[in-house]
């Protein structure tokens, strides 16, 4: 018989962590779940924990790849998957006991396809905060989710702190090899839901930690931000033309994000040379954007007027060396 819910967790190099992960998911509540570990090539003893939970607990499944990323974790998991509902976490994050029960109850209550939740900001030191959070449960449309996950205003495009109908999934997948590979994916999913409920309350512990993958250092990788932001503003603006502008401030912040990391690791080259092409192509809407704040604006003028002057101006002139909303 199939489980009601299949649980998704990549696992790499987070050995010291991935005790507490599985734990917290197999002390749910809600105990008609799968837990699919998928042992990403990790170096370290991580693929023989994942073995040792699945010869003690029948619901844990297990598999091994070489490395290959995230993503690529994440549509092994997929792949096999049986449960009615897809939901993921993270190895070296934690989940509430009552967030798959919480989460099952507002989708089935409300008839909706996703159920999100709000989370807690972890660090080695504690819980520092929380995000995406609300004192009453909200139920959306498609449009009304759009308009939050381009705004980061409720919800964003992190799939882990999400339940969804497995239907949803027909013909997804991840994008291999660049970072933020959660937002395409994301934004195709809430798309296609017809209704959407957010249960306000944070039950998911995202651990913020060192050594982590970080957007605050340029890579290669890193250009996720600027072709994946895109072609979900794109895709929504499509579906939803009364959100062109919102749209448009979801590629423009994260792009002059990905052109800072750019600029300031003093990067030249065809990929430079795109960015800021694709900057002088926009800077009108840029500066005329009403969501996108004035320390973007400033450092999109100083990068158009500047840009052979080193990048500690342009942070000076942006106000801020981090991706703030």
């Amino acid at each position: 018989m199939s489980p009601t819910i299949s649980v998704i967790v990549p696992v790499y190099k987070v050995e010291p962590l991935l005790d507490r992960c599985v734990d917290s998911i197999l002390r749910q509540s809600y105990g008609d779940l799968e837990v699919i570990l998928v042992d990403d090539g990790s170096p370290d003893r991580c693929g023989a924990i994942c073995d040792e939970y699945a010869s003690k607990d029948p619901r844990v499944r297990v598999i091994h790849q070489k490395n290959s990323g995230v993503a690529s974790a994440r549509n092994a998991g997929l792949a096999i998957a049986g449960g009615e509902y897809i939901g993921f976490v993270d190895g070296d994050d934690r989940i509430h006991p009552d967030m798959y029960r919480t989460l099952l109850e507002c989708v089935r209550r409300e008839n909706a396809d996703i159920a999100v939740c709000g989370r807690f900001l972890e660090t080695n030191h504690g819980v520092r905060g929380t995000m995406f959070i609300s004192a009453e449960q909200q139920v959306l449309d498609s449009q009304q989710a759009c308009r939050k996950l381009l705004l980061s205003e409720g919800l964003d495009s992190a799939s882990w702190d999400k339940l969804y109908r497995r239907e949803l999934w027909d013909g997804v997948q991840y994008p291999a090899y660049y970072i933020s590979e959660d937002v395409p994916v994301t934004a195709q999913l809430l798309l296609r839901a017809g209704r959407i409920v957010h249960c306000g309350k944070p039950l998911y512990y995202y651990n913020q930690r060192e050594g982590s993958r970080s957007r605050s250092i340029y890579q290669e990788k890193n250009l996720g931000l600027y072709y994946f932001f895109k072609e979900a503003g794109e895709k929504i603006a499509g579906q939803f033309p009364r959100l062109q502008e919102e749209s448009q401030y979801f590629f423009f912040k994260n792009f002059l994000v990905l052109l800072f990391q750019y600029a300031d690791a003093g990067n030249k080259g065809p990929v430079g040379k795109e960015l800021y092409r694709c900057l002088r192509d926009n800077i009108g809407p840029i500066m005329r954007n009403r969501f996108l704040k004035k320390t973007y604006k400033a450092f999109a003028l100083a990068a158009c007027c500047r840009m052979d002057r080193p990048a500690v101006f342009i942070a000076k002139v942006m106000g801020v060396r981090e991706n703030r909303h």
